[in-house]
């Protein structure tokens, strides 16, 4: 009788486990799938076609892509795929941005799941997804791939910490090492190491086996650079990885470049405050509707109805975020200010268990170390920052206690309120419906770098990279007689001066970059001309000029049209050094558009002028 009990309990153990299982799988297809609705639309002709340009030509010309060489592992992998699914072109390439981004949540909520609560870490997945659909590159690139191996090494070091698993730990090690070769700055990341000592500190594990962990997970970091160090030089990389890394380090010091390190600091800094000021804001707001609800509880037994609330304030927001009122970039500092806080308390309650701390310690080390070494600060890689800190900042929020707050009036000398769960609700109620709904509609409003509304982005482009792809009816016209034309004056594996802002250029047309870099216009004017004193010297003839008479970076061209070349680069005027080659070598225009213009020059032997 018993056996058969224990059997039948058995039994239904296993069944609610796999009907959780289901339910898991489901919610990560669901996320995969909605992920996917949005890669048809948007055609940008800067930063995706910098990394398709990367992908493409990593193996074919290495070092045309010199610039990009900081990224290296990056285009490895990206040119790995292209090599094996060539025909799915540009939709491809986003495809397996999904992909890396699905495998990002699927290992953050499996991990997860003992410390939050199914229904928190779904909504905090949720909205992590919902912004990284707002405004930003969908494709394979440095900041969701780099997000990956953090994620990863940190839920490594994590898991082997607690199990006291050395192996873990050095697998970690190991993927902080990689992780540099995609995203430089992602050297930072070797500050996870300082988890061992925090987590040896809140558990008083001796410091002896606190360094000997640390040991191991720096023997990881140094197999990691030392494994891709020697694969580098076996097939002819090293080098102009370690040029690309002397450029980084001149535009880390140039006063001229956003990525100055002083200025990304301060940036950062600024930020960061901000996000503080925005959820304080929304917390002093919400507090005050408890009190204040909580006050006429007590005394007039009547308070303002709490559903009311919520439908007029998340109406509000709504219209604003429709009206341009309140931004997408509002809603990021928002979000991250909120979760910061939130894993800020995580650290300092005394009730939270030392793995629960770890988890909030890591977190908050993604979400403040990562963006380092970004021009954009928190507004682009503090979207991929919020993984591990998001999901532990809802369950913090939806889990407050009764809050006791003290107070002088006239009546008496001290007065004491009470605010009840039930009353604080009202804070992760507001946070959750805000962030889901603005997260919507700003996914929802416009693809990145194409401006226009969803409901334009309906017309293709006849070409075998972009199947699949669709913008708006001026882009598509303008790209298509573009591509039509430069079969006149350029065929595949000729050098190409693509100037300043389309490296996409490149990739449609299997052009190199004369320049060593497919998008010039990330060049400083004292790397510019370096560039053009190089590629004269070291390449013979010179390339036909592809020139962009339009904005091509976050607008709807070709719609902002600039009727003169003067013009063309991001509304800056031309670098005189630029302007200098174009003049100097007699180019010509040879076909023009509303959007771009091909320029070429008679001259036929040129010989590089040494002053």
């Amino acid at each position: 009788m018993i056996k058969e009990k224990t059997m039948r309990l058995r039994i239904t153990q296993l069944f609610h486990r796999l009907n959780a299982q289901r339910g898991d799988v489901s919610f990560i297809l669901f996320l995969l799938f909605f992920q996917l609705l949005f890669i048809f639309q948007g055609l940008d002709f800067a930063d995706e076609g910098n990394y398709a340009t990367m992908y493409q030509q990593i193996f074919s010309s290495p070092e045309q892509l010199q610039y990009m060489f900081m990224y290296w592992l990056q285009a490895i992998i990206g040119g790995i795929w292209l090599k094996l699914f060539p025909s799915l072109g540009l939709l491809g390439i986003r495809i397996v941005g999904v992909f890396i981004t699905t495998t990002t949540l699927t290992i953050v909520y499996i991990n997860l799941k003992k410390y939050v609560k199914t229904s928190n870490l779904r909504i905090g997945v949720i909205i992590a997804t919902l912004i990284l659909l707002t405004k930003l590159p969908l494709e394979l690139y440095y900041n969701n791939l780099s997000v990956l191996f953090w994620v990863a090494s940190s839920l490594l070091i994590f898991k082997g910490l607690k199990e006291d698993k050395l192996l873990l730990i050095f697998i970690s090690g190991l993927i902080v090492g990689l992780n540099i070769f995609i995203r430089l700055p992602n050297i930072l990341g070797g500050v996870i190491v300082f988890s061992v000592f925090y987590y040896g500190w809140s558990t008083d594990n001796k410091f002896k086996k606190q360094i000997y962990q640390a040991t191991i997970f720096v023997m990881g970091f140094i197999t990691a650079v030392l494994i891709v160090g020697f694969s580098m030089n076996l097939i002819g990389h090293l080098k102009i990885y370690l040029e690309s890394i002397n450029i980084a380090f001149n535009i880390g010091s140039s006063q001229e470049d956003t990525h100055n390190m002083a200025r990304m600091s301060k940036q950062l800094i600024n930020m960061l405050i901000k996000s503080l000021s925005y959820a304080s804001i929304f917390l002093f707001t919400s507090l005050l509707y408890a009190i204040i609800s909580q006050i006429h509880l007590e005394k007039i037994k009547f308070y303002p109805n709490e559903r009311l609330f919520l439908f007029i304030f998340v109406f509000i927001m709504a219209m604003m975020s429709l009206t341009g009122k309140f931004t997408w970039v509002q809603l990021v500092f928002f979000v991250i200010g909120i979760s910061f806080l939130a894993n800020i308390y995580i650290l300092i309650n005394r009730n939270s268990s030392p793995e629960l701390k770890l988890l909030s310690f890591l977190g908050l080390i993604l979400l403040i170390v990562f963006p380092y070494g970004s021009a954009s600060g928190l507004l682009v890689p503090g979207k991929y920052a919020l993984w591990l800190s998001l999901p532990l900042g809802i369950e913090v929020i939806q889990n407050f206690s009764d809050l006791s707050i003290s107070f002088s009036s006239y009546t008496s000398q001290s007065e004491k309120l009470t605010l009840s769960k039930s009353r604080l609700r009202i804070i992760p109620r507001l946070f959750i419906y805000i962030s889901l709904l603005t997260g919507l509609i700003f996914a929802f409003s416009s693809p990145y770098f194409d401006r226009s509304s969803r409901l334009q982005l309906r017309y293709s482009i006849d070409h075998v990279h972009l199947k699949g792809i669709l913008t708006t009816k001026e882009r598509a016209r303008a790209v298509q007689e573009l591509l039509n034309a430069s079969s006149d004056y350029v065929k595949p594996g000729d050098y190409v001066l693509a100037y300043g802002d389309i490296p996409m250029y490149h990739y449609l047309t299997k052009t190199k970059p004369y320049f060593r870099n497919p998008w010039p216009g990330l060049y400083t004017s004292e790397m510019l001309l370096d560039a053009i004193h190089n590629s004269l010297r070291e390449i013979d003839g010179l390339p036909v000029v592809i020139l962009q008479k339009v904005n091509t970076l976050d607008s709807n061209w070709p719609e902002n049209a600039d009727k003169s070349f003067s013009d063309t680069k991001s509304g800056k005027k031309w670098n005189n050094c630029m302007l200098d080659f174009i003049e100097g070598n007699s180019y010509k225009i040879v076909w023009e558009n509303s959007a771009f213009a091909i320029m070429k020059s008679d001259i036929k032997d040129h010989k590089y002028n040494q002053k």
